[in-house]
């Protein structure tokens, strides 16, 4: 009977407010109808989720980009030779001085060359399945190779870069 007068009147029956009645009653207060709804309801529910949003995404990027996969290290042959057994199957970049001796297989788009070091006794032999590049000449070329180092022995390339610093040295004024 009190429980009945005091909901008339539109006052929380439990002991802590509308929020214990609620729970209690499994549904808003007679009087208070859409009290909760409307604290958690409409733009600060959509910009909470949003925000929500932005910060898993920027979570899941960081995530991604910090992974094992996102490292290459950079490696010229003496140091690259020097690693031994520690160069197995990790993705690496290699930077040395081409050979003479390479081969160009046109109908299999494959390129084997040796790269060479300071010493020309630190070399690593190179696989390339791609176009050849252009200026390619022994003894000139500085190039770089990103790819792995298979159980073989023979460094496979995926990515092969050309540095060719005399082609872009200003020309001389004619003043």
């Amino acid at each position: 009977m009190i429980r009945a007068r005091m909901r008339s009147v539109g006052r929380a029956v439990g002991p802590r407010g509308p929020a214990s009645e609620v729970r209690a009653l499994g549904r808003a207060p007679a009087g208070k109808r859409g009290r909760l709804v409307r604290r958690w309801g409409g733009k600060r529910w959509q910009i909470g989720v949003a925000v929500l949003g932005v910060l898993a995404a920027i979570g899941v990027l960081t995530a991604m980009s910090l992974g094992p996969s996102s490292t290459t290290y950079y490696y010229t042959v003496d140091q690259f030779t020097a690693l031994g057994a520690k160069a197995d199957g990790q993705f690496v970049q290699v930077n040395g001085m081409l050979q003479p001796g390479f081969r160009w297989s046109p109908s299999d788009l494959q390129l084997t060359f040796t790269l060479a070091g300071q010493s020309t006794a630190n070399q690593v032999h190179v696989v390339y399945n791609g176009p050849e590049p252009n200026p390619f000449e022994p003894g000139i070329t500085n190039v770089v190779v990103a790819g792995r180092l298979g159980a073989d022995g023979v460094f496979h390339a995926s990515q092969l870069m050309v540095k060719c610093p005399s082609r872009y040295t200003a020309a001389p004024s004619t003043s």
